[in-house]
């Protein structure tokens, strides 16, 4: 993963330096975010927005909603044999503070967990959401830049929650065109859907191959 890491440092090394002209597609994250995971019991009680909306403060917190279902599909495809759980390697691209990573590291302490976000420390519980994993400070339009550079770094998934669905379809299709190179697979969500099993509405994690870019 040397070339991996290596590549991810001088990026945010430019990044620092020069500060990519990249849009930042939600600079409100940081503080929704950090008013969530310091909210008291109170707080929810007195919050006049409905919980399912996705313009309201809550929103941000439905990662903890979302993790046992990412969970859920990494095992899927080491169930499958399509990934080994003793040599998997995860980029999650706008991983926000890490609490998906952090999760992914608690059920598999052998693999290699990545992240790059445009905020990091801001995050009140980063260094918590961290520990384990590698995050680095850049915008990933940068990393979209580099053609054909982790083709033999074996990155196994690149997750995209509540991020990938909420981009225009060209930035989609280059994402599609950068993954179908650099991983083997892109995990992203569609929001919801109803499960008949449990009667509710779950998240849906979605999976595509390279044969779907």
């Amino acid at each position: 993963m040397k070339k991996l890491e290596s590549t991810f440092k001088n990026l945010e090394i430019k990044y620092k330096k020069h500060k990519d002209k990249s849009e930042i597609i939600w600079p409100e994250h940081v503080e929704t975010w950090n008013r969530f995971i310091n909210w008291t019991k109170d707080d929810y009680e007195n919050q006049e927005v409905p919980i399912h909306s996705y313009n309201n403060t809550k929103g941000v917190g439905r990662i903890y909603n979302q993790t046992p279902h990412v969970i859920d599909k990494i095992s899927e495809l080491m169930n499958q044999k399509e990934i080994d759980s003793n040599n998997l390697c995860i980029l999650d691209i706008c991983c926000g503070s890490p609490f998906l990573l952090k999760e992914i590291k608690k059920t598999w302490p052998k693999c290699k967990t990545y992240g790059i976000d445009t905020f990091t420390t801001e995050f009140d519980d980063f260094n918590e959401n961290v520990k384990g994993s590698k995050v680095y400070k850049f915008s990933f339009q940068m990393l979209l830049k580099l053609e054909n550079i982790f083709h033999d770094s074996n990155i196994d998934i690149v997750i995209m929650i509540n991020s990938y669905r909420g981009f225009d379809k060209d930035l989609q299709e280059n994402i599609n065109d950068w993954c179908k190179v650099n991983s083997k697979y892109l995990m992203y969500d569609e929001g919801t859907i109803y499960c008949n099993i449990k009667k509710k509405r779950v998240p849906a994690i979605r999976i595509k191959t390279k044969k779907d870019f």
